[in-house]
């Protein structure tokens, strides 16, 4: 979210899709010292909904074979620790 003209926008990137509410993740985070603020590194690449509720990670799941590789690698090493 970002303030234009006394206004919060949600900006957004390509896919990404945003955060929802009550379900759970794994996020992959970066600090920026110049803004001091973390961000979401990679964008939806560092983004894993966890209790598998989220609907819209599911379609961008079934849509991009990279994405799908990235999960099977969070899953095998985080996903069981986060349960």
């Amino acid at each position: 979210m970002v303030e234009v003209e006394g206004r919060l926008v949600r900006l957004s990137y390509g896919d990404y899709t945003p955060l929802e509410e009550e379900k759970r993740y794994i996020l992959f985070l970066h600090f920026d010292d110049t803004v001091g603020a973390y961000y979401i590194i990679g964008l939806y690449q560092g983004k894993y909904n966890v209790d598998g509720r989220d609907k819209k990670e599911k379609k961008f799941l079934d849509s991009y074979e990279h994405y799908k590789k990235l999960r099977k690698e969070v899953e095998s090493k985080y996903i069981d620790q986060a349960s």
